[in-house]
């Protein structure tokens, strides 16, 4: 819940705080991602670099189309709440298919 709530609010920063490329918020999401985990087991560090890899990627791609569709609100808003979920609903259908 916290993952979609910063990435949320990084969506709405890297719109309208500053001109910076969408690459280097994806870069501090994902920092800020494993320093809030605070939990990284060093049997499980490929896991979590992959984790972090795949994680990063979508956020670069969700921050480059949100300024792509910063034209109009609406369509922005959709994308913004719909991209923030995917990760949720796509988690639960894997959980789902390996039970």
């Amino acid at each position: 819940m916290l993952q979609i709530l910063i990435l949320l609010i990084f969506g709405k920063l890297q719109d309208s705080f500053d001109n910076y490329p969408a690459w280097k918020w994806a870069v501090g999401y994902v920092l800020l991602n494993v320093i809030l985990s605070r939990v990284i087991d060093i049997s499980a560090l490929p896991v979590s670099i992959i984790s972090s890899a795949i994680l990063g990627l979508y956020a670069w791609g969700y921050f480059v189309l949100l300024r792509r569709v910063s034209d109009s609100l609406l369509l922005w808003l959709v994308i913004l709440l719909v991209g923030a979920l995917l990760p949720i609903v796509a988690a639960i259908n894997v959980v789902q298919d390996l039970t």
